[in-house]
């Protein structure tokens, strides 16, 4: 029995090491949701230049902000790098801070 299309397999972006990024063409943008926010979770899947599907959720802060302030489609160039866990400006806490890079497919 055929369940309908398969999903395209993808790898996930989950970077440990300052400086690991990911960057490609937006395939699809969606969100999801999780138990330690009320806010929606970007999920953005981009096809990289060697054409791998890579996925990247915003489930750490920094970057949930990052992605949501965008206003993605599909075509679109982003580009995301870890930049590591920085202290917050008290000191008391770290947070996982991003760098990201986004090109409209529509920008002339």
């Amino acid at each position: 029995m055929d369940d309908g299309p398969d999903e395209p397999e993808f790898t996930s972006f989950r970077p440990e090491q300052p400086g690991e990024s990911v960057e490609g063409t937006v395939v699809t943008v969606s969100s999801t949701t999780s138990d330690y926010t009320s806010t929606p979770v970007p999920v953005v899947t981009v096809r990289t230049d060697d054409g791998e599907l890579r996925q990247i959720r915003g489930y750490h802060s920094h970057l949930n902000a990052e992605l949501s302030r965008l206003s993605l489609l599909t075509g679109d160039r982003l580009a995301v790098r870890f930049d590591g866990r920085k202290k917050t400006r008290d000191g008391a806490h770290k947070f996982c801070m991003y760098t990201v890079r986004h090109r409209s497919s529509t920008a002339s």
